[in-house]
């Protein structure tokens, strides 16, 4: 994968891991446990990389728990932050 597409994801990881529509708030060290998940499970949930598709990304990687990475799978298990 060149370098911009892998950039690219990154920026789309930061979103979808920081968004209140995610689980939780993620730490650099979660969305480095499911960038690989994303990528090879997930891609054509991302839509745009300027713009990504961040609920069916998160639905996607809910969707394919099984299939997750163990790390990722602990990731995607963390309970919501209570308000």
């Amino acid at each position: 994968m060149n370098k911009i597409k892998i950039s690219a994801l990154s920026i789309v990881l930061a979103s979808l891991l920081s968004t209140s529509s995610f689980a939780f708030q993620g730490s650099q060290q979660d969305q480095n446990a499911c960038s690989g998940d994303v990528m090879s499970l997930c891609m054509s949930a991302v839509g745009s990389f300027t713009n990504p598709n961040v609920p069916a990304i998160t639905a996607c990687l809910k969707a394919n728990m099984s299939k997750l990475s163990p790390a990722c799978r602990t990731v995607m298990s963390k309970p919501a932050p209570k308000n």
